[in-house]
C-alpha cells in the first residue's frame, strides 16, 4: 500500500517558491496561509514566503507589520514588492485627502519598515510620504541602500535636500515622482548620479510647483540629445493683450512678445570647456522614456463645487514650446516596442487652467489612491504597464 502523501512531505526548498508565488497579492494570501497549520506558519516565518508583497495603508497596519518583522530573523524579512500609504484607504475615511491629516507617525513607521526589511530583496516600491503637517520632515528620495530596487514611485513633499541626501540605487530603471515641493536646479545631474541605469521617468507635477524652470530645462536637455548641433528656430511672436487694453479708447491694444527659443526662455547656457571637476551628465545615459503629467490642486470647495487648477499659468507657455521642440527633434510620443532604446516623451497638457469637478474630496482622494495602487499592482505582478502609458 502506497504511503499517504501530504503537502508537508514536500521539501521546504520546493514549498518556499510555491508559497512566494501564491502570496503575490499584497498580503491577503500570506495571512491566510499562516493560519492553515503550525508547520506551514513556521515555514513562512523562517523563509518570509508569506510577505513577498505587502500593501500597508494607515498607521495601524504599518505598526503591526513593523512589529511582525522585528520578531522574525533578518533573513526572513524578504519583501519583494511594497506599497506604503500613510492613511487607511480613503473610501473608509470621510475626511479623505491624505494631505489634510497628521501622518507623521505613519511616515516614521514607513521609514522603520524600509530599514528593517532585507535590503537585497526589495524590487518594487510605492510610497506616499505626505505627513500632512508643516514643517515637513526631510525624507531622502532613497533613504536606505536597496541594491536590487528596480522601480520606485514616491509621492510627497520632496525638496532639493531630498535629492542631495539620497542614497544611490544602482539598478533602478523606473522612477515616478508625484506631488513634490521642488526639484533641484541640476535635476538631471542628480538623476544621473543617483540612478545610473534609469530608463523610464514619470513626473506628476502639482500645479502649485509648476513655476520652477528646473524641470523644463531638463526636458530641453533631453530633447537636444537627439541632435545636439541643431538649433530650434525661434517661435513666431505671440500677440498678447497689454495692461491698457480696453482703456482710453484702445480696446484692441496688443503687445508683441519677442520671438524666443526654449533655451533663451530658460536662460540655458551653451556648452563650454571647463577645467573644473567634471560634473554628471545632465540626462541619465540610459533614459529613453519620459512622461510628464499635471496633478490638479484644489482652489475652492466652500460652496460644494470643487475647483481645480490643472497647472500653473506662468509656465503654461514654456511646456507648449517644449512640446513643439519635441516635434522639431523628431522625438516620438509613444514608446517604441521594438527598439527600446529609441527616445520618446509624452507631455500630457491639459486643455484649460480651471475646471469644476463634481466629485467631493473623499471620492477624488480614493480615485487617486486606487490609480496609484493599480499602477503598483500591475508592475508588481507583471500584468500591465502601470503608469507608463
Amino acid at each position: 500500500m502506497m504511503p499517504t502523501r501530504t503537502l508537508l512531505g514536500i521539501p521546504n526548498e520546493l514549498l518556499t517558491p510555491i508559497f512566494s508565488y501564491a502570496c503575490a497579492d499584497g498580503g491577503k494570501t500570506g495571512a491566510t496561509l499562516s493560519l492553515v497549520c503550525r508547520e506551514i506558519r513556521d515555514i513562512c516565518k523562517s523563509t518570509g514566503a508569506d510577505i513577498t508583497t505587502a500593501v500597508l495603508c494607515g498607521e495601524k497596519q504599518l505598526k503591526r507589520f513593523l512589529f511582525m518583522l522585528r520578531r522574525r530573523p533578518y533573513y526572513a524579512r524578504k519583501v519583494r514588492s511594497l506599497f506604503l500609504y500613510p492613511t487607511p484607504q480613503p473610501l473608509d475615511d470621510p475626511t479623505g485627502d491624505v494631505r489634510c491629516k497628521d501622518n507623521r507617525k505613519a511616515v516614521s513607521y514607513m521609514l522603520a519598515i524600509l530599514k528593517t526589511i532585507t535590503a537585497y530583496h526589495l524590487v518594487t516600491l510605492s510610497i506616499n510620504i505626505n505627513t500632512g503637517r508643516l514643517p515637513h520632515p526631510l525624507v531622502p528620495l532613497v533613504p536606505f541602500q536597496f541594491p536590487s530596487l528596480r522601480e520606485l514611485s514616491i509621492s510627497g513633499p520632496l525638496s532639493e535636500d531630498s535629492f542631495q541626501q539620497s542614497l544611490i540605487a544602482p539598478r533602478l530603471e523606473r522612477l515616478r515622482i508625484m506631488d513634490y515641493d521642488s526639484v533641484p536646479p541640476d535635476f538631471g545631474e542628480h538623476l544621473t548620479r543617483l540612478f545610473p541605469r534609469l530608463t523610464h521617468l514619470r513626473i506628476d507635477t502639482p500645479s502649485e510647483t509648476g513655476n520652477s524652470p528646473a524641470l523644463p530645462r531638463f526636458l530641453h536637455a533631453y530633447c537636444k540629445l537627439q541632435r545636439p548641433s541643431a538649433e530650434v528656430p525661434p517661435s513666431p511672436p505671440v500677440p498678447r493683450a497689454g495692461h491698457f487694453a480696453g482703456l482710453w479708447g484702445w480696446p484692441n491694444l496688443q503687445l508683441q512678445l519677442p520671438a524666443t527659443t526654449v533655451a533663451e526662455d530658460l536662460a540655458v547656457e551653451s556648452a563650454s570647456i571647463s577645467t573644473s571637476r567634471p560634473r554628471p551628465k545632465p540626462v541619465p545615459p540610459s533614459l529613453h522614456r519620459i512622461v510628464i503629467a499635471f496633478r490638479p490642486s484644489v482652489l475652492n470647495a466652500a460652496d460644494g463645487t470643487v475647483l481645480y487648477q490643472r497647472y500653473a499659468s506662468v509656465h503654461r507657455r514654456i511646456y507648449k514650446k517644449i512640446a513643439s521642440e519635441q516635434n522639431f527633434y523628431t522625438i516620438a510620443h509613444r514608446e517604441d516596442e521594438v527598439d527600446k532604446r529609441k527616445k520618446s516623451m509624452l507631455i500630457i497638457l491639459p486643455d484649460s487652467e480651471l475646471y469644476a469637478d463634481p466629485m467631493n474630496l473623499n471620492r477624488r482622494a480614493f480615485w487617486i489612491f486606487s490609480q496609484d495602487f493599480k499602477h503598483w499592482e500591475e508592475r508588481a505582478n507583471g500584468t500591465g504597464k502601470g503608469c507608463w502609458v
